[in-house]
């Protein structure tokens, strides 16, 4: 038996809005969700409310009558709060052998990737399990009964990503591989709940080298020339450090490439960090007759509170979490802020598919060695590892599409 938590608590200030009860697709977001699990066969579920409580427990029972709704009282104090909330009344009144997590701001996800992870943890039962597309996690996330009071006793402010990411080290969590995209999309913001509302009708197409091949369309990448160096190596991430006068020559040479091969675009996209920005102004200025659209997007990985600082300090400090680092460094990440390999190249992929949305001629790209290898592996088929290890020159012109 399984038991699905639905966290509809919350009450987003960056939307000032109510998410559970935003329309999607003819029913609210709550509704939608209640729908894909009832469909995948979960008979038992937990809704947690907190702000419009009795909106809440109303809609929720309009949808399933007899379904259970509990009240957090500390909803103010975040999501974990209702992750708690919820354990403890489960590990009181049910006999589920699992439980999964399910926050009403991921409302698409499918009754197929529901009962995959469910598949997943019969086969391999006792671990943590936890839905994956291209290999960035996403939503549900399954947590056997016996790890309940585990996660009930936890103070870190990280929370239950403090836990799972204990047990994912250890190699007690499966990640569950789907091609539903729904499984990472969330409405944290209004524009992430146009997207959502975007892709409920018309789905989305990652195959960005067949779209952009039955266009003709060419796809140039660039990585961003030297930079000012520090006393020692930094873990540079999205610390916005400038050119240095090496690297602004080394962008003026690949302008000078460029205009030999005749490359010359009316547009580049770059990242807008100082380091990339720079490299771009200098190429298309250059050209001449080029605009330079400036992405946050295009960024490098989010290194948080790592990003900046020596690698000497890192060891020193972090020493257990810098072994982690190395023994996983796709999926090792740092805090809810940071990112890892597979974060960045989810966010490189959308980025470009925003670009391909409005542009219709060749894209030139300058970005980071981290984005670049993500993008470039999941462009050309390279395995993970391997885009992992590419090596990308500073201000050496790739064609994306040999």
């Amino acid at each position: 038996m399984n038991t699905a938590i639905i966290l509809a608590a919350g009450y987003s200030s960056r939307m000032g809005e109510f998410k559970p009860l935003l329309p999607l697709g003819g029913v609210s977001a709550l509704g939608r969700l209640i729908g894909s699990i009832r469909e995948a066969d979960i008979s038992e579920i937990i809704v947690v409310s907190g702000h419009m409580a009795e909106k809440i427990r109303s809609a929720a029972q309009e949808y399933s009558p007899g379904i259970t709704v509990i009240y957090n009282e500390n909803f103010s104090d975040g999501m974990f709060s209702s992750v708690k909330a919820a354990l403890l009344y489960a590990k009181k009144n049910s006999k589920a052998k699992n439980l999964l997590i399910f926050p009403v701001d991921s409302p698409l996800i499918s009754a197929s990737s529901i009962k995959k992870v469910i598949e997943a943890s019969e086969k391999s039962p006792g671990n943590f399990a936890i839905v994956c597309f291209m290999g960035k996690k996403g939503h549900p996330l399954l947590i056997p009964h016996k790890y309940i009071d585990e996660i009930l006793k936890e103070k870190n402010p990280a929370g239950l990503r403090t836990v799972t990411d204990r047990h994912d080290y250890s190699g007690n969590l499966i990640r569950v591989e789907t091609a539903d995209e729904g499984t990472v999309l969330d409405m944290d913001v209004r524009a992430a709940y146009e997207e959502l509302k975007e892709f409920d009708k018309h789905g989305s197409d990652i195959s960005v080298r067949e779209i952009m091949q039955k266009r003709g369309q060419r796809l140039y990448m660039l990585r961003h020339g030297s930079t000012k160096q520090h006393v020692g190596k930094i873990f540079l991430g999205q610390t916005d450090v400038a050119l240095s006068d090496i690297g602004r020559k080394e962008a003026k040479i690949a302008a000078e490439i460029m205009i030999e091969k005749n490359i010359l675009p009316s547009s580049i996209y770059s990242s807008d960090l100082k380091r990339t920005a720079e490299t771009a102004d200098i190429i298309a200025a250059k050209i001449g007759n080029c605009d330079v659209i400036k992405l946050p997007g295009l960024r490098e990985m989010n290194l948080g509170n790592w990003d900046g600082r020596y690698i000497d300090e890192i060891k020193n400090e972090f020493p257990e979490e810098y072994r982690r680092r190395g023994l996983a460094p796709l999926n090792f990440k740092l805090g809810f802020d940071s990112e890892n390999f597979y974060d960045v190249r989810y966010r490189a992929l959308k980025t470009l598919r925003q670009i391909l949305k409005q542009d219709n001629e060749d894209i030139f790209i300058v970005s980071h060695r981290g984005l670049i290898r993500a993008l470039l592996g999941f462009i050309r088929n390279i395995p993970d590892e391997d885009a992992w290890e590419l090596d990308v020159p500073r201000c050496n012109l790739i064609d994306a599409l040999l």
